[in-house]
């Protein structure tokens, strides 16, 4: 049995040693002496980070972002090489075969639609993806006595399916003081400030009254270059086949003549000519290349007031993109494009049709989607802040995708599709912005977005990708809204998964799941061996979605389709899906550490679960408005009761 995440730090040295080793045979000696020598010292993680050193500001010594750290200059997008890759943190197959069955103190109880209070959080809105507002410590900020939730909405009822809410999702927040009782405050961000055609999840810091606010910016961003050698690096991408885009779109693939080659208007007699229902790209359009949206990651700031009214937000920094796919470790919306429409050419030598299933309702029945939308099934998105208490430096971690250029010791069956990873970046403040990475696409590159050197990746001052921190390779598509806890002297690492992202021959289930280190950028073992930590009832597999786990272990969710016994969304009808989606909070769930734990195994069972929309679970009695000096009732220890 493989244990790569489990090796000891003695055998992890000799194979990175090794690895260095066999990477550098060609150059002799001398130039490994020199790479040697050349190394930075490792960071000290006992050291106690000064303020004069960090950049941001302080709360409690923990430092975070300020509003100009962010490139608000027209500077571009951080991207950096780091080539240690080998002995990057992966989820073993031995590990994950053993989710099911899925044991019954890692499950929810069941809940009744009736039972959720669409009236009390949002009586006019479908909400999905929620997180709340954290300080740069990680624990949960109230605002003069206030929590505050940040949540992806559309108006209830605006779509028809329930699986289209992403593509005009906008944030709202809701504010509650007991924890109980919630008030819808609005969108979050003006009208048009915000960047992209649609806006998903992210997560919320507050700072001395300070609101920055992390999302994924999906779709169109403002122009920022086309290839043109202005070195931005986002040029066109090119259409199957490497035919030109006309007017901006890739021809039709195909030309219903029902020759097999996936354009969807062949005879279906079994002749490897297709069935005459799909395009081959199981989006269930004819003739249609998929297209997949961009996923940026974007920053924007604002002044936080409460006032007799509840908590607002104004004084708006500009919107900036601040992460993008580089292609080389985390890939692009291009390459994710790329691979599915080339994916067995749209031919299908059976003639039963299996790469489209022609219904139209983009969900698709072929081996790249497994009812996953693209949109959704690619991922540079749901950033998450953290920092390191053990360093105080400041990371972002979100949910990506391995580039297929991306160098792993060893590649598993099916790990072009199933490829998710969690990225990771770094707030450097030592980075001069020269953009030393050149660009993409560009010849002359003589923008602020990077140089001429036009080798694959661009750059911007402060913020640097990192190799992924963690990677599901031959496991699973999708590892979505990833964060991070520091608990016991541990790294708690969380993401979520559908029971249809995973790879064939792994019974994956809708649920949590969990991974500890010892170090942030080190070995994560999963919790609970297999990694599941909470999943939903076997009677509604699909019931909650979306799971936060908060330093006191306390989760949030979403009810996504309770009381439906489907285990795979696209088992359900369009008109299924309407009728059951939840559209609001799932009950807050209280993880706790069993008693009887033996092993050195992290265990992670259910200790209580809370009315839907009772936060904290149980709910907080306190009075935070005691002026105790622990700054609970502003989130910062500087408000006006509080120091």
């Amino acid at each position: 049995m493989s244990t790569t995440h489990r090796e000891k730090p003695a055998a992890i040295i000799v194979k990175l040693a090794n690895g260095v080793r066999k990477r550098l045979t060609n150059y002799g000696l001398a130039f490994l002496f020199i790479a040697f020598i050349a190394l930075p010292a490792p960071p000290m993680l006992t050291a106690t980070a000064q303020a004069a050193d960090l950049p941001g500001w302080l709360v409690n010594d923990v430092p975070t972002v300020q509003s100009d750290s962010v490139g608000q200059d027209d500077q571009s997008v951080a991207v950096a090489r780091q080539d240690d890759t080998a002995e990057v943190s992966s989820w073993l197959l031995e590990d994950a075969m053993g989710i099911r069955p899925v044991p019954e103190e890692n499950t929810v109880p069941p809940i009744m639609r009736d039972d959720l209070f669409p009236d009390q959080y949002s009586p006019d809105q479908w909400t999905f993806e929620t997180w709340p507002l954290m300080r740069p410590d990680g624990e949960l900020a109230r605002v003069d006595g206030y929590l505050i939730f940040f949540s992806l909405a559309v108006p209830d009822g605006s779509v028809q399916d329930p699986e289209d809410r992403y593509e005009q999702a906008r944030i709202r927040y809701y504010y509650s003081q007991d924890g109980m009782t919630w008030t819808d405050g609005g969108e979050l961000f003006p009208e048009g400030d915000a960047l992209g055609d649609a806006q998903w999840a992210g997560s919320a810091v507050i700072d001395n009254c300070r609101l920055s606010i992390f999302y994924t910016a999906v779709g169109e961003i403002e122009p920022d270059g086309d290839g043109d050698g202005n070195g931005n690096g986002t040029g066109a991408p090119e259409c199957p086949g490497g035919s030109a885009r006309q007017n901006g779109e890739c021809p039709p693939v195909g030309n219903g003549d029902g020759d097999g080659n996936g354009d969807g208007n062949g005879d279906g007699n079994g002749d490897g000519n297709g069935d005459g229902n799909g395009d081959g790209n199981g989006d269930g359009d004819v003739g249609e290349p998929i297209t997949i949206s961009t996923q940026s990651i974007a920053l924007a700031e604002a002044d936080l007031t409460v006032g007799p009214d509840g908590p607002s937000f104004d004084n708006w920094s500009e919107h900036e993109v601040i992460l993008e796919p580089d292609g080389i470790m985390y890939q692009t919306a291009e390459q994710a494009e790329q691979q599915i429409n080339n994916q067995d050419n749209g031919n299908d030598d059976d003639g039963n049709g299996n790469n489209g299933d022609g219904t139209g309702d983009g969900v698709g029945d072929d081996d790249s989607q497994d009812g996953i939308a693209p949109d959704r099934t690619y991922a540079f998105r749901d950033p998450f802040f953290f920092t390191d208490p053990q360093t105080g430096d400041d990371y972002i971690i979100f949910s990506g995708k391995l580039s297929p250029d991306f160098d792993l010791t060893e590649n598993g069956e099916n790990s072009e599709i199933y490829n998710a990873a969690i990225g990771i970046a770094r707030l450097d403040d030592s980075d001069d912005g020269n953009g030393d990475n050149g660009d993409n696409a560009g010849t002359n590159g003589n923008s602020s977005n990077g140089d001429d050197n036009g080798d694959n990746s661009v750059s911007m001052p402060n913020w640097t990708l990192l190799s992924p921190l963690f990677h599901a390779s031959s496991i699973t598509k999708m590892l979505d809204q990833p964060h991070l806890i520091f608990r016991d002297n541990i790294y708690h690492l969380f993401a979520n998964a559908y029971s249809d992202s995973f790879a064939p021959d792994i019974q994956g289930w809708t649920a949590l799941y969990g991974f500890t280190s010892e170090e942030l950028i080190g070995q994560y073992t999963p919790i609970n061996e297999s990694g599941l930590v909470l999943g939903n009832p076997e009677t509604a597999p699909l019931q909650c979605y979306g799971r936060v786990t908060l330093s006191d272990l306390s989760v949030l969710s979403f009810a996504l389709y309770p009381e439906v016994e489907a285990e795979r969304v696209d088992e359900l009808t369009e008109q299924e899906r309407f009728d059951a989606f939840g559209g609001t909070l799932c009950p807050t769930a209280q993880l706790m550490t069993p008693d009887n734990v033996t092993d050195n195994t992290t265990q992670l069972v259910v200790g209580e679960v809370c009315q839907p929309g009772t936060f904290p679970c149980p709910p907080d009695q306190s009075d935070d408005s005691t002026g105790d000096g622990n700054g609970d009732d502003s989130g910062n220890g500087n408000g006006t009761d509080g120091n």
